[in-house]
C-alpha cells in the first residue's frame, strides 16, 4: 500500500513540475517547416523499452531516406542498442535520469545545433516533454496533448488508439515534415 501511495505522491509532484515547466518554457508558434537538408539535424525522442524503439525505426528511416539530413536518437539505458548501429541514425544520446543528467544531456543534443525535434511518444511523458523544453530547435513536433502543448511548434491529433496502431500513432507526429504514411 505504501508503494501505490509514494507512487500516486510521485504522480503529482512530475505533473506540477511539467505544469510550471511548460508555464516558463513556450517556444513561438511557426509556420510551415522549410524542407530539411543533408546538413540539418533531427533529433528523436524515443525513451521507454525496446518496443517502443522498434515501432520508431520506420519513421526514423522514412526520414532519413526523404532528406538525408543527421538523425540523433535520445534514447533509454533500456533501448538504446535498437538505434545503436543502425543505418539511419547518426548517433546514440542516451538519456541519463536526475536533473543533472537531463541537463547533461540536452547539452549533448543542443551541441549538435538541431533544426528540428520529434517527440516520438504518443502519449507525451514529463521527462520527454521537459527534454524537449530544453532542447534548443526551431521546429518541435508532437502528437497532440493537451498538458504540453504549450513546448511543440507543431503538434497533430492524436489518432485513436482503438483504430490505429502505435506505429501509424508515432507516424502522425512527422507529417508536419512531409514525411506520411
Amino acid at each position: 500500500m505504501r508503494i501505490q501511495q509514494l507512487s500516486g505522491l510521485e504522480r503529482v509532484f512530475k505533473n506540477l513540475l511539467l505544469n510550471t515547466f511548460v508555464m516558463f518554457k513556450s517556444p513561438a508558434k511557426s509556420g510551415d517547416i522549410p524542407a530539411l537538408t543533408p546538413e540539418d539535424t533531427v533529433v528523436f525522442i524515443r525513451l521507454h523499452k525496446i518496443g517502443d524503439a522498434l515501432v520508431s525505426t520506420a519513421g526514423i528511416k522514412a526520414l532519413k531516406e526523404k532528406y538525408g539530413c543527421k538523425v540523433i536518437v535520445i534514447a533509454d539505458k533500456r533501448n538504446w542498442f535498437v538505434f545503436h548501429k543502425h543505418p539511419f541514425v547518426d548517433e546514440v544520446v542516451i538519456y541519463k535520469k536526475g536533473l543533472k543528467g537531463m541537463m547533461q544531456t540536452a547539452a549533448a543534443v543542443n551541441a549538435h545545433h538541431p533544426v528540428a525535434l520529434v517527440n516520438l511518444h504518443d502519449r507525451p511523458t514529463t521527462t520527454g516533454s521537459i527534454l524537449t523544453g530544453l532542447i534548443d530547435a526551431r521546429y518541435k513536433l508532437s502528437v497532440y496533448d493537451e498538458s504540453n502543448s504549450k513546448l511543440f511548434s507543431h503538434t497533430v491529433p492524436m489518432p485513436d488508439p482503438l483504430k490505429h496502431h502505435v506505429v501509424e500513432r508515432m507516424a502522425a507526429s512527422l507529417e508536419p515534415l512531409g514525411i506520411t504514411k
